[in-house]
């Protein structure tokens, strides 16, 4: 799984922690295919806030599980499937 790059914090100069869900690619993935793929490590809650949200955009019911998706035979990257619910 790709990780982000580790930096150095020095005299506390971090402002906030951002954590961008890219709705608008999602929404896009979802109308078309109906389940989207983020990879990453996200927290269970801004899954489940993300999940709400798609939801209310698309105008269907929209569910997050976690999931592996297997690029090929070596390659897999661990995330979240976000789908829309018949």
């Amino acid at each position: 799984m790709a990780r982000g790059k580790v930096h150095r914090v020095k005299d506390n100069s971090i402002v906030k922690h951002y954590r961008f869900i890219p709705y608008g690619e999602l929404v896009e993935v979802l109308e078309k295919d109906g389940e989207a793929f983020l990879e990453g490590p996200v927290k269970r809650q801004t899954v489940w806030k993300a999940a709400r949200r798609l939801s209310e955009l698309v105008g269907r019911k929209v569910v997050a599980s976690r999931a592996l998706y297997q690029i090929d035979e070596k390659l897999s990257l661990e995330g979240y499937s976000f789908y829309i619910k018949e």
